[in-house]
């Protein structure tokens, strides 16, 4: 549901260089739930299994969000020996006509079979979850019971968000935010090879061109991440000027069940109990200001 492939989007089709990849995550601290997207789709990328075998062997926690519709089980088979442990699907309708007109043609059936066959595997693969990413509009914002009622069975867990537009503002909060609070700011590897502190400057780098992004190939991962931590303290730098006009810190304005005004959990299994939620609090409660450091890598810009 990124507007990279809206009517008037460029159309770009870089994916990550394997070189950068493996410098990346060597930089990184060891041991990081390492998150692989796409600005498009990320199994378009030919090097996407490589990708995450490498985050294995390198001590990471490689975790996936795809559209689900490129895989079949001898790939979801591949990406389960890789070290993969949570894959998310994004999928945004519950019948099959609204979600091949938002997929553009894809098939609803084939994400059944494909959720139905990843947990399947579950005994085979201990902590394995599967998780359903949907976006929500104006008129599926009140059916997210529905929704909810229609996942139960099918996947671990749902997960609602809302959606946004003109790349810094939101539609369809689920609450008012209130005051605005300060950013989590995370480490994005681009397929441009830039590196990138937060979504919205994911958005907004597709659109412009952002010279002062820092590359991998020039300096460290810790290197860019001070980096982005002095530019978002100092209210004159260029990545400031993006933060006076972003909704985005919305993500970071948490109620007490450590649900957003643009993200909402729906776990179905036991741990969607107090537990779960008094947990969910400790950690918003504990985090930095600034957040720490959360590597993610985006790849296959082709489609989405």
């Amino acid at each position: 549901m990124c507007p990279f492939n809206g009517p008037g989007a460029p159309r770009k089709t870089e994916t990550l260089d394997p070189k950068l990849v493996f410098k990346f995550m060597r930089e990184i601290p060891r041991g990081q739930k390492l998150w692989f997207a796409g600005t498009g789709e990320f199994f378009m990328d030919p090097h996407a299994l490589n990708h995450l075998q490498l985050a294995s062997h390198l001590g990471h926690e490689p975790r996936v969000l795809t559209n689900g519709q490129q895989m079949a089980p001898s790939l979801i088979d591949a990406v389960l020996e890789s070290g993969v442990r949570k894959i998310r699907f994004s999928v945004d309708a519950i019948d099959p006509q609204n979600y091949a007109h938002i997929r553009r043609g894809g098939s609803f059936d084939d994400i059944l079979m494909t959720c139905m066959y990843v947990r399947s595997r579950k005994p085979a693969y201990p902590g394995l979850r599967v998780e359903v990413n949907n976006t929500l509009f104006k008129d599926t914002i009140a059916r997210q019971s529905e929704f909810a009622r229609f996942w139960r069975g099918k996947v671990d867990q749902v997960n609602f968000n809302a959606e946004y537009y003109d790349i810094f503002k939101f539609r369809n909060l689920f609450f008012t935010p209130g005051a605005r609070v300060g950013c989590q700011l995370s480490l994005y590897l681009l397929p441009s090879g830039r590196l990138s502190p937060c979504c919205a400057v994911n958005v907004y780098q597709h659109y412009n061109s952002l010279d002062w992004l820092p590359h991998a190939s020039a300096v460290s991962a810790s290197q860019a991440w001070e980096q982005f931590q002095a530019m978002y303290a100092d209210s004159s730098s260029e990545l400031r000027r993006i933060c006076a006009s972003c909704e985005w810190w919305v993500l970071w304005a948490k109620d007490k069940d450590g649900n957003s005004p643009y993200w909402r959990e729906v776990p179905f299994d036991r741990g969607s109990g107090f537990l779960s939620r008094t947990i969910r609090r400790c950690i918003s409660r504990i985090q930095s200001v600034h957040g720490s450091l959360t590597p993610v890598l985006m790849s296959g810009l082709a489609a989405r």
